[in-house]
């Protein structure tokens, strides 16, 4: 009784046995295997802000319409900007007025403080500011032994010289557009043109007369200088036509 138990216990055992460690088919693992995709990280495409913006310190001279100068630059913001600049020129001329001949000086001095605006933060810029200038013209009437005011000839015994002085307003208002081609951009040279207008306002004409140590009578020295109030009006008039001041300007920039 004990040997048939013992049988069939052993039976059992490896009936069991078989199920349990029974080897599972390599197809089947093959068939089961699963394979695990990662999802693609999707590219974040960051908004274009002030960090794709190089806001460097520019140096520039320049030629133009006011003359020959420099320029200093700073970007502040990705469209916006200040510069300040100073140009200066001048030249000789003689020139022909009522019947006298001067000989003519003309200085042109500016300094600048202009503010930009850059249009959809490019180099294309509107411009605004103020200008301090200095510009003017100095003449002296040459001795051809008779000067004329208002159409009446005096002789050298009665005005011994004229002096001209034209002055414009110390603060000017400027606008305009212009191109700086290093704006925002990471380079250090490039290119910088301007074009807009500087209301220099009506001129000052002051006619200065000069006479012998013993001065002529009162009489004639009041008609000389009505006369030559006449003529500060005259000129005045004809240099209105000036009260608006072209700006033509370009230069070579160098950013740091």
């Amino acid at each position: 009784m004990k040997t048939i138990s013992f049988f069939l216990f052993c039976c059992t055992a490896i009936c069991l046995s078989g199920e349990i460690f029974s080897p599972i088919p390599l197809g089947s693992l093959a068939k089961s295997k699963k394979t695990f995709v990662y999802p693609k990280q999707s590219q974040v495409i960051e908004p274009k802000g002030e960090k794709d913006y190089y806001l460097g310190f520019r140096i520039s001279p320049r030629i133009g319409s006011l003359g020959i100068g420099l320029e200093m630059a700073q970007g502040i913001r990705p469209n916006f900007g200040i510069r300040f600049g100073y140009s200066v020129f001048t030249w000789e001329k003689n020139g022909e007025r009522s019947g006298n001949d001067y000989d003519l000086d003309f200085t042109l001095s500016n300094f600048a403080i202009i503010t930009d605006w850059h249009f959809n933060r490019t180099p294309l810029r509107l411009s605004g500011g103020i200008i301090f200038n200095a510009n003017g013209i100095d003449g002296n009437a040459l001795n051809r032994g008779s000067f004329e005011l208002n159409g009446v000839s005096y002789d050298s015994n009665e005005i011994t010289g004229m002096n001209l002085d034209v002055t414009h307003n110390a603060v000017a208002p400027y606008i305009g557009l212009g191109w700086d081609s290093t704006f925002g951009k990471d380079k250090n040279w490039g290119f910088v043109v301007d074009v807009g207008l500087i209301y220099t306002g009506s001129p000052e004409v002051a006619l200065d007369i000069r006479y012998l140590s013993f001065r002529p009578p009162l009489s004639k020295r009041l008609e000389i200088e009505k006369n030559a109030q006449i003529e500060e009006g005259e000129l005045k008039e004809e240099l209105d036509a000036f009260r608006l001041w072209p700006v033509v300007s370009a230069g070579l920039s160098y950013q740091f």
